[in-house]
């Protein structure tokens, strides 16, 4: 049989499992075809596990998932009149709150009745809507109660900035009850496949918008499955093992990650019950919804992660665990080394994902990394010891974006600027974002970053922003938490406020490097009607912030050049001049 176009990967997954078959992963086969293979190959291995509300457990195998796959494809090509030998597949766009089961038996509906799926983050604006609309030639949409709003206004949006675009049909998103169901049992020969090439388009994705519009990206069939072999470039089998992905958005591309990487490697995913409207998720009921399902890996955002170190009867049980994943941002290091310590606990940390492999061992280290093999990583000297991560393509991974050239090969350029480690080769910690960089009149930076994550694990923080380009010194927005929330024109509840937040401000300051101190008289406290934007991942949209405090930043620096102890309350945020 002649080799397929992808590279047989290492074999490291399902090296002792009884129930998951895994397939061929040369890219002969496209991920629908794969989900075929398990219907067939690995019917009785599990898929989903969720809590129920008695405190038992609900298994769903791969048999009924492929199942349910197969109703909501048939669903879609009766809605939307499919006809077979179509040159060009119709984009069908999931306009959705992320409830994890039926987003994922979703996704992988519409790839299997033949059509170009398109996650749209129901966190966007309208506009932000209507132009990826516009942009990826949406003709339909699905939504549910808590999107058809916001659907509507994107389509007003879209016929008055966009009038020559073909306005999307909407429909209702089938839910879990409709999937799972169903009495009218599905084959897959009720509905046939009809796969396309290699280098074809699979699904379409966008950018998290943090600085402008979302940008459009696409995955070909080549790219969705080499995104699958990412765990067999890893060093632990996960076949079987449950992942506890409650805090994975599905219209991330991390959340449809996890669909390509059950296919290839038998992962297993702990969920929250499936509700309309979706569960909620706090750090109570994650941490609970992992107990009882008896996840091994835990992924978590830092916020979360931040609360459970707090508590000693979460981290007696990680403890356990085989690892805790984490992304969207960094750990704050010192709570966590100082929960983790005194506890006398080791809890196991693990990056995972498309570029991150895992930690040494010396828990010393534990925030550098090594690259996966599944890349090609060259590290572009930047100045100051840090360096730009530019990924070249391989058999492994083709970037879906190349904005670069290295040696005359084109690769992605991914802003993502990286310490070395001192004394171990190989290894590498997150220093910033290239284009977060502030570069003040004087020639000298401030890394924003990490900074601004010393600032949020002030308890009256909900996030900070700094921001100085181009000036002779930093200033600071912060954003109060709910519970501080106050009317920002009132200079006395200004000065109360900031009272309560220079002591996190001052350590800071003891950290920072002179050029990015921060001094009393440059801060701004945003204006409870005018709130922070935020990403998918839940990270802050800097830009899009700094952008949306423009006017009060300059009237900030004109007052501090002029009469530095005097600047008024504002209107959008407030400026407080206190002597520093």
């Amino acid at each position: 049989m002649a080799p397929g176009p992808i590279p047989a990967p290492p074999r490291t997954q399902a090296l002792s499992s009884s129930t998951f078959v895994p397939p061929s992963l040369d890219g002969t086969l496209t991920i629908p075809q794969l989900y075929d293979w398990h219907f067939h190959n690995s019917p009785r291995h599990r898929l989903f596990v969720y809590p129920l509300a008695d405190g038992s457990t609900r298994t769903i195998f791969w048999f009924e998932a492929v199942q349910a796959v197969y109703v909501g494809a048939s669903v879609l090509r009766q809605r939307f009149g499919w006809l077979p030998g179509t040159d060009s597949k119709p984009v069908v766009s999931i306009l959705a709150p992320s409830e994890t089961i039926s987003y994922f038996i979703l996704f992988m509906s519409c790839l299997r009745a033949n059509y170009v799926v398109f996650p749209i983050s129901p966190r966007l604006s309208a506009p932000a809507i209507a132009n990826l609309i516009h942009n990826a030639s949406v003709k339909y949409l699905l939504v549910t109660p808590a999107t058809t709003d916001l659907a509507d206004a994107a389509i007003q949006t879209l016929q008055d900035q966009y009038p020559d675009t073909v306005a999307p049909d909407l429909s209702p998103l089938p839910s879990f009850e409709d999937l799972f169901a169903s009495e009218k049992t599905v084959l897959p020969e009720d509905i046939p496949y009809e796969a396309s090439g290699i280098d074809d388009v699979a699904c379409l994705l966008h950018s998290s918008g943090s600085t402008s519009f979302p940008k459009l990206l696409s995955w070909s069939n080549r790219q969705c499955m080499q995104v699958a072999l990412t765990p067999w470039f890893g060093e632990r089998d996960l076949t079987d093992l449950a992942l506890c992905i409650h805090l994975i958005p599905m219209y991330h591309g991390t959340g449809i990650a996890q669909i390509f990487w059950a296919a290839s490697c038998g992962l297993v995913f702990s969920v929250f019950e499936p509700a309309s409207p979706p569960t909620v998720p706090t750090p109570e009921n994650v941490f609970r919804g992992a107990q009882v399902t008896g996840g091994d890996l835990v992924f978590g955002v830092p916020s979360f992660i931040d609360a459970w170190s707090q508590d000693s009867e979460c981290l007696n049980w990680l403890a356990t665990r085989t690892g805790i994943i984490f992304g969207g941002g960094p750990l704050n290091q010192k709570k966590w080394r100082l929960s983790v310590l005194t506890r006398n606990q080791r809890v196991p940390r693990i990056w995972l994902d498309g570029r991150r492999h895992r930690q040494p061992s010396d828990p010393g280290n534990w925030n550098y990394f090594k690259f996966s093999k599944r890349i090609t990583a060259e590290m572009v000297p930047y100045g100051d010891n840090t360096f730009e991560l530019v990924v070249l393509p391989n058999p492994f991974c083709t970037p879906s974006v190349l904005n670069t050239e290295i040696r005359g090969i084109s690769g992605y350029a991914t802003s993502d600027l990286l310490e070395p480690h001192p004394t171990k080769p190989g290894y590498w910690k997150i220093f910033g974002r290239k284009d977060d960089q502030i570069i003040h009149s004087t020639g000298e930076k401030t890394n924003p970053g990490p900074l601004e994550d010393m600032l949020a694990s002030d308890p009256h923080i909900m996030a900070a922003v700094i921001f100085g380009d181009r000036q002779t010194e930093p200033g600071l927005l912060v954003e109060p938490e709910s519970a501080f929330q106050f009317d920002t024109t009132d200079a006395n509840q200004v000065a109360v406020y900031l009272d309560l937040i220079w002591p996190a401000v001052e350590k800071l300051n003891l950290f920072a490097p002179q050029q990015s101190r921060i001094r009393k008289q440059m801060i701004l406290v945003a204006n409870k009607n005018k709130p922070f934007t935020y990403t998918a991942k839940m990270t802050i949209r800097r830009q899009a912030i700094i952008a949306d405090y423009r006017e009060e930043i300059r009237e900030l620096y004109a007052i501090a050049e002029t009469v530095p102890q005097r600047v008024p309350a504002g209107k959008d945020a407030t400026v407080q001049a206190l002597s520093s």
